[in-house]
């Protein structure tokens, strides 16, 4: 592992030890940056002072680029935290930043970033919490600059990780809409069904996951749907309500329920809804509080 700014790579030791001289530069950076009203390139130009540039272990004297600075005020590896391949783990290396200065860096941190979100509505955040530490599912925004002089903007959806470390990886909006699509479209109440239901949700389902730019109706009817949404391993997981079990079940129980429901489970008069019971549907198993799948009742 490369060692951040203000640390050195020990070859004798194979760890990672405190640079005497530039871990000054950087806590004393840390600290003015926590004090606001400071942005990442006035830091950049005040590591530069300390000869602290872009290629500070190489020739390349300019200053660091503004993302190498919001990367070392963002990087954990100063309270001790260690990111391998997507993971966090405890590390073992001596510290020069504390906790509470940390923490102040990164409320200024997001003071400045939050601008860049202002105005955009993100159509699923809120919608999911992750389903390894339980934190909410937030929404960011990036836009890629090209050479050419255009624009493209990207989507994201990640675990806040607020709780505690979480190896929980970034998830993209196409392909999260997609799997909402499909968890409606599954619920979708066929054709057939209509003279023996009296559910307009269920009836819009097909209608609303085939329609385009409807994102906000698509998040109010899965609302419908289901509840209790985990995103894990880039997989939204999700609880039906009742009766919307059976309408994602394969095809076989699908034709039985609805027969059943053609004899016994159809409404005899506006405003009463048909009571589904005793109808276990191949559909997923419902999750606990954590996000894990519930045992099953069949034993």
């Amino acid at each position: 592992m490369k060692a951040p700014i203000g640390y050195i790579n020990d070859s004798k030791t194979k760890s990672i030890q405190i640079d005497s001289e530039t871990s000054k530069a950087v806590k004393k950076a840390f600290e003015l940056f926590a004090e606001g009203g400071r942005s990442f390139s006035e830091i950049s130009l005040f590591l530069n002072r300390f000869n602290i540039t872009r290629g500070w272990r190489s020739k390349n004297n300019k200053p660091l680029h503004i993302n190498q600075i919001k990367k070392m005020l963002t990087n954990r590896f100063y309270i001790g935290i260690l990111n391998y391949n997507g993971e966090y783990y405890q590390g073992s290396h001596k510290l020069f930043i504390t906790k509470k200065l940390f923490d102040e860096v990164q409320k200024q941190v997001q003071r400045i970033e939050k601008p860049r979100q202002k105005g955009h509505d993100f159509a699923f955040r809120g919608l999911a919490r992750c389903g390894e530490c339980n934190c909410a599912i937030t929404g960011e925004q990036h836009i890629k600059k090209y050479k050419n002089g255009t624009n493209q903007t990207f989507i994201y959806y990640r675990c806040t990780k607020k709780i505690k470390p979480c190896s929980q990886k970034y998830i993209s909006e196409p392909e999260l809409e997609g799997q909402v699509r499909k968890i409606v479209s599954d619920c979708a109440l066929p054709q057939e069904w209509a003279g023996d239901w009296y559910i307009g949700s269920a009836l819009s389902c097909a209608k609303i996951a085939r329609a385009k730019n409807t994102d906000k109706d698509l998040v109010n009817l899965v609302k419908t749907v289901g509840s209790n949404f985990f995103l894990l391993n880039r997989q939204l997981q999700v609880q039906y309500n009742q009766g919307f079990a059976a309408l994602c079940a394969p095809p076989p129980a699908q034709r039985n329920f609805s027969s059943s429901a053609s004899k016994s489970l159809s409404v005899p008069r506006t405003g009463v809804e048909p009571v589904i019971s005793g109808m276990k549907a191949r559909c997923p198993r419902p999750l606990d509080e954590r996000g894990n799948l519930a045992e099953s009742d069949s034993a």
